[in-house]
C-alpha cells in the first residue's frame, strides 16, 4: 500500500489516506504527474477546524468558478457583493475573517497545485529510519535524464512486510511509497521458482518506459551519507515573521514603517506571542539579526514553539533612521518575510497591497476587540489575507466571527503562521527557488559519483545486471 501524507508542521492539518499502488503508480507509469483518486484530492483540500465545516458556508452565495493555475483566485460567473469592515478588497487576494457574506473556499480554485518539496523533517526522518539505520538489503540508482530531470531512486526490501519501500528524489519533490512483492511483475522463471523480483523487474514496474540500461547503480557506502545530508539541507531550521505596527488612520507603508512610539496594547500583544530577548550574544536562531554589535536593534521577540525556533522582526524594535522616509533598514527584514503580522489600531480598513514586497504572501491583521460581555479581558480580532498562488486551505480555519481571547491567541497564531509559511511554498516564486536548490544538490551528487566514471559504473551495471538474472 502507498501512504500519502500531507503534513504541515505546526498546524493541525494532517491528511493521511491509503490508496492502492495501482492508482498512485500512475505518477511514474504514465505522465509522472500525481493524479490521485477524487476522494483523496477532496480529503487533501478539506479544511481542518474545531468549528463545524458548514460554519463558513452560512449566508454565502455559491457561484460557478473557472479553473486557474496555482490556486489563484477564480473569475466568478456572477459578481458577489460583499461588505468588508476591515479590509479594502483587491483582486488577487483571499480574505479570511472579514466580509459579509464571508469569502469561502468556493471563491478560490484549490486544485491542480504543483508538487512541492517538503521542507519539514519528514524526508530526513524517513531516510534515516528506512535506509541509514536499516540493515535490510538496499539499492540506490541514478537516472540522469527523465521528465522530472535527474532522479535518485532508493529502495529497501522489507521481508517481514513483504514489500519494497521507495524514496525517489527529483527536483520537484520526494516521493515515498511502498510496493508489495506480489505486485511487481517478475520474469516467468523467477515467478516459477518463487524468487524475489530483480532490480530490473522493480525499476521496470516503477518506470515502465525507461530502459534498464539508463539506470546507474550506486553501491558505495558513501551514497547513504550524501543523500542523508541532502535531506537535512532541505529542512527549514527556523521561522521568521514580520510584525508591523499601524496606528489609527495610517494607510501607507511609509507611515507604518516610520512609527517609533507604540501603545500599551501593542506591547501587551508582543508579550502574549513571545519572549523579549537581548540580541547581543544571542546563540539561538537569529533570522538575519545582528547578535554581535546590535546593528539591527538591541531586542527582539523570540519563541521556541513545539521545538520550532521562531523569531519576529518587529518594526519598532528595528533601527530607525530619521533621514530615511522609507526606513529601508526596517523594510529589509520585514519586506523579506513571507508572512507578516500587521497590528492595527482602530478600525481603518487595510489595503492588501499596502506593503510593496514580492516576498510577502500572507498578511495577518490583528486588532484589539472590546467584548461588552467580558470587559475585563483582552480580545483580538484576526483577519488573514492570502495572495494568489498560496495553497488553500491551511489550518486552523478561522471561525466566522474571528475574535479570540488573549490567552488563546498564541496557540492559534503559531499554528496558522507556520501553516501559512509552508502553504506559501506552492506559490510559483518560492517553488522555483526550492526546485532550483534541489536540482543543484542532485546534480552535485551525480557529478560526484558518476561524471568522469561512467565507464566504471557501466562495468558495475553489467555486474548488477547479470547477477540479478
Amino acid at each position: 500500500a502507498y501512504e500519502i501524507r500531507l503534513s504541515l508542521v505546526g498546524s493541525e492539518m494532517c491528511i493521511r489516506d491509503r490508496v492502492s499502488t495501482q492508482s498512485t503508480g500512475a505518477h511514474y507509469r504514465a505522465d509522472r504527474k500525481m493524479d490521485l483518486p477524487a476522494q483523496t484530492q477532496d480529503a487533501g483540500n478539506e479544511p481542518v477546524s474545531e468549528t463545524p465545516q458548514n460554519t463558513q458556508e452560512e449566508n454565502s452565495t455559491k457561484t460557478e468558478d473557472s479553473s486557474t493555475e496555482n490556486g489563484s483566485i477564480s473569475p466568478k460567473a456572477e459578481k458577489i457583493e460583499r461588505k468588508y469592515l476591515y479590509v479594502t478588497p483587491e483582486e488577487g487576494y483571499f480574505v479570511e475573517g472579514d466580509g459579509i457574506p464571508p469569502e469561502t473556499l468556493d471563491d478560490v480554485e484549490i486544485k491542480n497545485y504543483p508538487r512541492v518539496i517538503d521542507t519539514s523533517s519528514a524526508d530526513h526522518i524517513a531516510f534515516r529510519e528506512n535506509f541509514l539505520e536499516s540493515t535490510a538489503p538496499k539499492r540506490y540508482y541514478i537516472l540522469k535524464e527523465s521528465e522530472d530531470g535527474p532522479t535518485i531512486i532508493c529502495f529497501v526490501r522489507k521481508d517481514e512486510a513483504q514489500e519494497f519501500f521507495f524514496m525517489i528524489f527529483s527536483k520537484e519533490d520526494t516521493q515515498k511509497f511502498s510496493v508489495k512483492f506480489a505486485q511487481v511483475n517478475s520474469s516467468w522463471w523467477r515467478s516459477v521458482l518463487q524468487f524475489n523480483p530483480s532490480d530490473e523487474d522493480i525499476l521496470n514496474w516503477i518506470f515502465p518506459q525507461v530502459p534498464f540500461n539508463l539506470f546507474f547503480p550506486l553501491e558505495t557506502p558513501e551514497i547513504e551519507k550524501v543523500i542523508f545530508v541532502m535531506t537535512e539541507k532541505q529542512i527549514q531550521k527556523g521561522f521568521k515573521f514580520g510584525i508591523l505596527y499601524c496606528t489609527e488612520g495610517q494607510t501607507t507603508e511609509d507611515e507604518m514603517f516610520n512609527n517609533t512610539q507604540t501603545s500599551a496594547s501593542f506591547e501587551q500583544f508582543l508579550d502574549h506571542i513571545g519572549q523579549r530577548i537581548s540580541l547581543l550574544g544571542w546563540e539561538n536562531y537569529r533570522a538575519g539579526l545582528d547578535v554581535e554589535r546590535n546593528c539591527t536593534g538591541e531586542q527582539s521577540i523570540f519563541e521556541l514553539w513545539e521545538d520550532h525556533p521562531v523569531m519576529f522582526h518587529v518594526s519598532t524594535l528595528l533601527p530607525y533612521n530619521p533621514k530615511d522616509i522609507q526606513q529601508l533598514e526596517r523594510k529589509r527584514h520585514i519586506g523579506n518575510d513571507v508572512v507578516v503580522i500587521v497590528f492595527v489600531e482602530g478600525n481603518t480598513p487595510f489595503k492588501p497591497s499596502t506593503i510593496k514586497s514580492k516576498q510577502i504572501h500572507v498578511i495577518f491583521l490583528v486588532r484589539v476587540e472590546h467584548v461588552p460581555e467580558d470587559p475585563s479581558s483582552t480580545y483580538y480580532r484576526l483577519t488573514v489575507i492570502t495572495k494568489k498562488g498560496v495553497r488553500l486551505p491551511y489550518g486552523p480555519i478561522l471561525k466566522q466571527n474571528p475574535v479570540y481571547k488573549a490567552s488563546d491567541i498564541k496557540e492559534l497564531l503559531m499554528r496558522k503562521l507556520l501553516a501559512a509559511e509552508f502553504a506559501s511554498h506552492f506559490a510559483i516564486d518560492f517553488k522555483r527557488q526550492l526546485t532550483r536548490s534541489r536540482l543543484l544538490q542532485i546534480q552535485d551528487i551525480i557529478h560526484r559519483f558518476l561524471d568522469g566514471e561512467d565507464q566504471l559504473f557501466f562495468t558495475k551495471w553489467l555486474d548488477y545486471y547479470f547477477s540479478s538474472k
